[in-house]
């Protein structure tokens, strides 16, 4: 169950029919015509599969005891230092979650008890970022962590990576007003500008290690 699977978008068929989805296993708290889109079932909807992922987001993506979302849920992988060494998480991946979670909180607005689950997972989430998967000795981000201990990837540094925490943790300051993640986001920006900017070319390298300049739109 892949946390990053749930940044995509839903697909509707030419003629304006209603999504491609299994209709049988969702919910029904909505009234939804299967033959035509109207504002309203769209708005219900949507409403409904957002609440979907955010609890799945919370109740399977969730680690209490790192206070943190990972990458995949393995809820019955094998015993339990088997699930500790699956459990990854990728700052591209961590940055992305905590953005969506800010925009989830402003679509809130009228319920406060929804958004207070929410800045809770998103402060928490933030926290990560800023505490566990940036390099607190000499800057910017590591691809990812290992709740075991281990940085996935090693000491990797990408370009996605930086972008994609800086993203997270200014959509963090702008949900909280939290000074230290707008600090943080500054910090990882001046290790992109330093480490991996090249002024020559006026292009960014893809990672600090190697001088490769491969793109795709997540990394700028």
């Amino acid at each position: 169950c892949p946390l990053i699977g749930f940044f995509g978008s839903w697909i509707f068929t030419q003629d304006a029919q209603a999504p491609d989805v299994d209709w049988a296993s969702l919910p029904q708290r909505f009234d939804v015509k299967l033959t035509g889109l109207t504002p309203e079932s769209v708005h219900a909807l949507a409403k409904r599969l957002a609440e979907i992922v955010f609890e799945t987001m919370r109740t399977l993506h969730y680690d209490g005891a790192a206070r943190t979302l990972i990458d995949e849920a393995w809820p019955n992988a094998g015993d339990a230092q088997d699930r500790a060494s699956r459990k990854e998480v990728s700052t591209m991946t961590l940055g992305l979650a905590v953005t969506a979670l800010a925009r989830y909180h402003a679509a809130q607005h009228g319920d406060a008890q929804a958004q207070a689950a929410i800045l809770s997972l998103t402060r928490a989430a933030a926290d990560y970022l800023a505490d566990e998967l940036r390099d607190q000795e000499h800057g910017g981000f590591f691809a990812g962590k290992r709740l075991d201990g281990e940085n996935s990837g090693g000491r990797t540094k990408s370009l996605q990576a930086q972008m994609a925490g800086i993203r997270g943790l200014l959509a963090a300051f702008d949900l909280t007003q939290d000074e230290r993640y707008r600090a943080a986001a500054f910090a990882a920006y001046k290790f992109a500008e330093n480490a991996l900017w090249n002024g020559d070319l006026e292009v960014y390298k893809d990672r600090e290690s190697r001088g490769l300049y491969a793109y795709t739109p997540l990394d700028l």
